[in-house]
């Protein structure tokens, strides 16, 4: 079980962000989903604490994926150097929680290919230059990893992704809450708890492109 009110404290006393998403049918808490700042090295040291205070099996990390390769990304290579400090101080596995590189990568290319078909688009000077929001996707698979997890564990599952994903509008807390119409009924949800350590999010969330800056 997770310790709600005890995690509560210790994220107020931290100043972050804290909710709490409990299933109608009082199913216990299984998920500590953490929305970081990334590469801030408080965020991680909280999250370090969490993990020996829940002694979880699993720890979920939006950046981690076996057997990849050294990223160019600064904060991508802070956060593997944490996640990897954990394996071996706290003898926990780690697991993906979103698309791999190279699915994204594929998705975008889709989405500027669908573009150049279209004869609406023939008026843009460089197609490029359009953004792509695959957040939508993203979170869908984040939430479909956290709950086939879920179902693999009886402990805590500690699960790690930008401040971002963890907004009220992400399509994590769709999955996790089964609150697609198809599957209301059809599905047991998650209790779970979220934390947020991005500071700047309501700042973000009235203008998004700041995040991306």
């Amino acid at each position: 079980m997770i310790p709600v009110e005890k995690i509560k404290e210790l994220v107020r006393e931290n100043g972050y962000g804290f909710n709490h998403y409990e299933s109608p049918l009082g199913e216990p808490n299984r998920v500590v989903l953490i929305g970081e700042r990334h590469a801030v090295h408080l965020n991680y040291m909280f999250q370090g604490s969490l993990i020996e205070l829940l002694k979880p099996d699993v720890v979920m990390h939006e950046f981690y994926q076996p057997n990849m390769p050294p990223s160019e990304s600064e904060r991508i290579r802070i956060a593997i150097n944490w996640i990897n400090r954990w394996k071996e101080e706290y003898s926990i596995r780690l697991k993906p929680c979103d698309l791999p590189n190279k699915k994204i990568r594929q998705f975008n290319m889709i989405f500027y290919n669908f573009l150049r078909e279209l004869k609406e688009f023939d008026d843009e000077l460089d197609l490029d230059s359009i953004f792509v929001d695959d957040n939508t996707i993203r979170e869908m698979v984040m939430g479909k990893l956290i709950k086939a997890e879920v179902t693999k564990t009886d402990k805590p599952l500690i699960v790690v992704v930008g401040g971002y994903h963890v907004r009220p509008e992400s399509k994590i807390h769709e999955e996790l809450r089964c609150q697609r119409a198809i599957e209301i009924g059809a599905r047991m949800q998650i209790s779970y708890v979220t934390i947020n350590q991005d500071k700047r999010l309501d700042q973000i969330l009235q203008d998004g492109a700041k995040f991306f800056s």
